[in-house]
């Protein structure tokens, strides 16, 4: 049988030759070309998607992916099932995609068509569950009869390995209740990834239809944002051969710190150190939290915020910021301005802006844009006498929260600052439900959405972290020092509180060693381990990073059978390439990349790289054919 990947033009691998892609030249190499290389019109990787303007829950997955495809860089063109059924040639395509359950739409020809092309070596990604009689077998769907569709409310296990950092996942059930999927019997080909846990019924699998692959979501899960790089991953597990971009940076910030500190004596504190909360900062949390950071080499991004009161019209006094102090050398000496000398000193870390006080800059809050000013001119002024040292170029919005006043007096008081670091969820009309890239209330700036959050290290925050992770290779995280006495003793009616078990901050003095020290640990661990090539950046620094990002463009065009070409537009960036067919890449046959770092799993192996050319070049062998 004539498969997709042997109908390549045998003229391939004669530019092959003539470019020289045979020979071996050391990893990270630089090339001079005086004309457009060959394979620059070759087709590139590029996908098909499929989707229905009339589905209402196909369209918001299908918001959710396209945002996820443009941030990984991947090619893509659509096609709307609403306008017209007939499909293009699937041979340009690397895979197609379905973001609709309105696939019974296709009618019988198309289907066959595209049930042709993954029998033929194409790839199939069906993310929104939906039904076609015409393609249940590469679905891998046994049923004879069309299924029943079913509301599924149980946690969901993630027993395959389907990239990096998921193996083992449990998702509770109040994060993923209440999707539909259908109700179905494999075939012997299927292989589940994901699993419903009460009764094991298969909600993602994947399945080998003759010469292609296939991944099936039976669920509607597109809709969830935390899921969008378990799409992107999903796509490329099944290509022999896939591509992507990443902006390899992860940022650690610290809200609330230095800060107006409390000298009460508060649990679990008390029981565990005999301290005051001041004191505790000082000899205890500041000094294990840079220790961690300094452990995994992370610049932490601090946040200061100078008084925790509720003034929102002058004057605007510092009497909190100059309350508390602690002993040294027999000496008094203020808390907030003692640890601004002193994370100033840090290595390579960034203080940014968080506010006058902790009061989200809302207009309605603030009564006026001009009180809002004001606040922000007293901290700028205070920031000046207390050494912060140079303006601030970040900002992270209290609790989250802005409007277009609140952006523009930040603007016009702080003109260093270029980005916001704000939140991912959360009500758009008020600084939340943000994506990478510039402002919507001001496009001058740029937005960094933080993705999570706390000391906690459990599978609900792992599933977000490797999402972030999946989608283009970034993590965005942000702690509190008062997460740790954020306890049900203090807030019993908030079922949202940051430290619900009442964990202690290391618990050795107590026997335990559980604390939330060695949770944050246990999570840093995670993220190193399962993606090693990540680099841990200030938060200006990524701000920098995905400026030179968002400008570039990549193309990864497979030439015959075992080479393979990157084209970069605007300057190299990272990018990672994962063959699923058992191949590897000859790493003393690369050029114009540099080799960052690999990662190997179920069935796949990840490889990283950093572009220092206008193209990258490389050999796939299998094992036993590399050196």
């Amino acid at each position: 049988m004539t498969t997709l990947r042997d109908r390549l033009p045998k003229i391939f691998l004669a530019l092959v030759f003539a470019l020289g892609l045979l020979g071996t030249v050391g990893v990270a190499q630089r090339t001079s070309l005086s004309a457009p290389p060959a394979y620059a019109s070759l087709p590139a990787q590029r996908f098909l998607v499929l989707r229905d303007a009339t589905d209402v829950g196909g369209e918001l997955g299908w918001s959710n992916l396209r945002t996820a495809m443009n941030l990984a860089h991947l090619e893509y063109d659509v096609l709307d099932l609403n306008v017209t059924t007939t499909l293009p040639a699937l041979d340009d395509y690397s895979a197609v995609i379905t973001m609709t359950e309105l696939l019974w739409k296709l009618p019988g020809v198309q289907a066959l068509a595209l049930k042709d092309y993954v029998a033929n070596g194409g790839n199939l990604a069906v993310l929104y569950r939906g039904w076609n009689r015409v393609l249940r077998e590469p679905f891998g769907i046994y049923n004879r009869r069309d299924p029943e569709y079913v509301i599924n409310d149980d946690n969901v296990v993630f027993d395959g390995d389907l990239f990096p950092g998921v193996q083992g996942i449990r998702i509770p059930e109040i994060s993923v209740g209440g999707f539909s999927g259908l109700v179905v019997i494999l075939s012997d080909n299927a292989k589940v990834i994901a699993r419903r846990e009460g009764d094991n019924h298969p909600v993602i699998w994947r399945n080998s239809f003759s010469e292609g692959e296939v991944i099936y979501w039976n669920n509607d899960w597109a809709t969830i944002k935390e899921f969008r790089g378990y799409l992107i991953q999903s796509i490329m597990s099944i290509l022999p051969v896939g591509g992507q971009a990443i902006a390899n940076w992860v940022t650690l910030q610290v809200d609330d710190f230095p800060n107006a500190s409390s000298t009460a004596r508060l649990e679990p504190i008390v029981s565990e150190y005999n301290l005051r909360y001041v004191d505790w900062l000082y000899q205890h949390w500041y000094p294990d939290v840079t220790g961690l950071a300094r452990k995994y080499g992370a610049p932490l991004s601090w946040y200061p915020v100078f008084n925790y009161n509720a003034t929102v019209q002058p004057p605007f006094g510092f009497s909190e910021w100059v309350n508390a102090t602690v002993e040294i050398n027999d000496q008094q000496v203020l808390f907030g301005p003692l640890m601004a000398s002193q994370v100033r000193r840090g290595l390579g870390e960034e203080i940014g802006l968080h506010g006058y006080n902790h009061i989200s800059l809302l207009t309605g809050t603030w009564g006026s844009e001009e009180n809002m000013l004001a606040a922000l001119r007293a901290a700028d002024e205070r920031w000046r006498q207390d050494g912060f040292g140079d303006p601030p170029r970040t900002y992270v919005p209290p609790n989250n929260l802005y409007d277009s006043n609140g952006v523009h007096a930040i603007h016009a008081v702080f003109p260093s600052i270029r980005a916001i670091a704000g939140s991912s969820t959360g009500s758009f009309e008020q600084g939340g439900d943000r994506e990478f890239g510039p402002e919507p209330l001001d496009p001058t700036l740029y937005e960094l959405p933080r993705w999570t959050d706390g000391y906690r290290y459990d599978d609900s925050l792992r599933w977000s972290i490797s999402s972030e992770v999946g989608m283009f290779g970034v993590w965005t995280h942000f702690i509190h020092p008062d997460d740790v006495v954020e306890i049900p003793l203090y807030y019993p009616s908030d079922p949202l509180i940051r430290n619900p078990d009442s964990l202690p901050w290391r618990g050795d003095s107590l026997g335990r060693h559980d604390g939330l020290y060695y949770q944050f640990d246990s999570l840093l661990n995670y993220v190193t381990e399962s993606y090693p090539w990540l680099h841990f950046v200030t938060t200006y620094e990524s701000f920098l990073q995905m400026q030179k990002y968002d400008a570039s463009r990549v193309l990864f065009h497979v030439l015959a059978s075992d080479q393979l070409a990157v084209t970069f537009t605007g300057g190299p960036t990272p990018f990672q390439i994962r063959l699923n067919d058992g191949r590897r890449i000859d790493l003393n046959g690369v050029i114009g990349a540099r080799f960052v770092a690999l990662r190997e799993g179920d069935g796949y192996v990840i490889y990283v790289f950093e572009g220092t050319a206008d193209t990258a070049q490389m050999r796939l062998r299998f094992p036993q054919e590399l050196p």
